[in-house]
């Protein structure tokens, strides 16, 4: 199933369900085929992994742009790009000026794709609206970013529209969500270890939601008991939509900093 090109909302929804054949729920395996099912999911023809250069050519096919339409002659600047960490490291060890502290988009540098919010033809207020964050799949491949985030904003007006939505991603999912709130407007899917579909309703909140502050993340500071995961949140009453997969921007940013910390503060001889 896609979420295919802007369209009416009950035409856009009216798609046929992925074929990812039926769901077999066994303890051991139900949080890889959550996180499998979430990667797989895509939006717009775009999905959690994806190269730069794979979403640029999915958002042009569905009307999307990465200039704002105010002037046509600016391209890209609805992309935000920063040093990608092999070209920091690089530059700390050509004593070029660099901040104390490696920061993803923050540091300057036009080299990797760190974000991105396209505006669908041309105009960065209509909907549906997106947000994709990404994070360089460091040290496999240097220079290398990688989709770890979508935020979706749809159009959702009727109460109808939210069924329909709410419907959609059930169907996608071929499953009920690991968590939902007793009115079913919000809900989560999730891979975390530590909760499962036995806990749905359980809680009067997401325990798995999407973390907002995940994609730029400090590993000096982050918190090692915090959960990895794939998680998937929506709002079915606001047509939001969120896909994360923190399992990479964890795994991949702490190989980052390691590296870059190895680079401050290298071996020292005794003379």
């Amino acid at each position: 199933m896609r979420w295919s090109s802007p369209r009416p909302f009950a035409a856009a929804l009216a798609l046929a369900v992925s074929a990812l054949g039926s769901m077999s729920p066994s303890p051991a395996s139900e949080n890889t085929t959550i996180a499998d099912r979430i990667r797989a999911f895509d939006v717009f023809a775009i999905h959690l992994g994806m190269t730069p250069c794979q979403v640029d050519a999915a958002l042009a096919m569905h009307g999307f742009r990465l200039s704002d339409g105010m002037s046509p002659d600016v391209k890209d600047d609805l992309t935000h790009s920063g040093l990608c960490v092999k070209n920091y490291i690089a530059d700390l060890k050509a004593g070029k000026p660099v901040p104390d502290s490696w920061s993803a988009d923050f540091v300057g540098g036009k080299d990797c794709i760190y974000w991105q919010q396209p505006a669908y033809r041309g105009d960065v207020l209509s909907l549906p609206r997106l947000l994709i964050y990404y994070c360089e799949d460091y040290p496999e491949h240097p220079g290398i970013m990688r989709v770890v985030e979508i935020n979706l904003v749809e159009s959702v007006k009727t109460d109808a529209d939210a069924k329909a939505f709410r419907q959609a991603i059930f169907s996608r999912m071929g499953r009920k969500p690991t968590w939902e709130s007793k009115d079913q407007t919000t809900g989560a899917f999730c891979s975390l270890n530590t909760y499962s579909a036995d806990v749905s309703g359980a809680f009067d909140s997401s325990p798995c939601q999407a973390d907002t502050t995940i994609t730029s993340f400090n590993p000096g500071t982050f918190d090692p008991s915090k959960e990895h995961g794939v998680t998937l949140d929506y709002s079915s009453s606001a047509g939001t939509m969120t896909l994360q997969d923190r399992d990479f921007i964890i795994t991949h940013r702490t190989s980052a900093w390691k590296a870059i910390q190895a680079t401050h503060s290298p071996t020292k001889t005794p003379f």
